[in-house]
C-alpha cells in the first residue's frame, strides 16, 4: 500500500526512533513521497470535508450509545474509537 507517515517528538528521541523505525518503515517509494508532499501542500478542501463528515458520524454514533439505557459515551477528541461506559447497565 501507499503508506507514509511522520513523527513529531522531542529532539532527544529522534536518534532512538530512527534506529527503531529504519528496518521496519524504510524505503518509501518516491511516488508515495511526492503524493505525501502534494497532500500536505495542496488544497485542503477535501480534508476539511472529510473531517466534517467524520465529526458528524462520531456525534451520531456517540449520541446513539448515549441513548441506550445505562450507557455513557464521552466524545472522542481524535481517531475514530468510542469507548462507552456501561457501568450503568449492571454488566460491568
Amino acid at each position: 500500500g501507499w503508506r507514509l507517515g511522520y513523527g513529531v517528538m522531542p529532539p532527544v528521541m529522534v536518534d532512538a526512533v530512527n534506529k527503531l523505525m529504519v528496518n521496519s518503515n524504510s524505503c518509501t517509494a518516491s511516488f508515495t513521497q511526492r503524493a505525501g508532499i502534494a497532500a500536505l501542500t495542496g488544497p485542503q478542501d477535501a480534508v476539511e470535508a472529510m473531517v466534517a463528515e467524520f465529526r458528524r458520524r462520531r456525534d451520531l454514533f456517540c449520541a446513539g450509545l448515549d441513548g441506550l439505557p445505562g450507557f455513557r459515551c464521552q466524545l472522542p477528541a481524535g481517531a475514530f474509537y468510542a469507548f462507552a461506559n456501561v457501568a450503568g447497565t449492571g454488566l460491568g
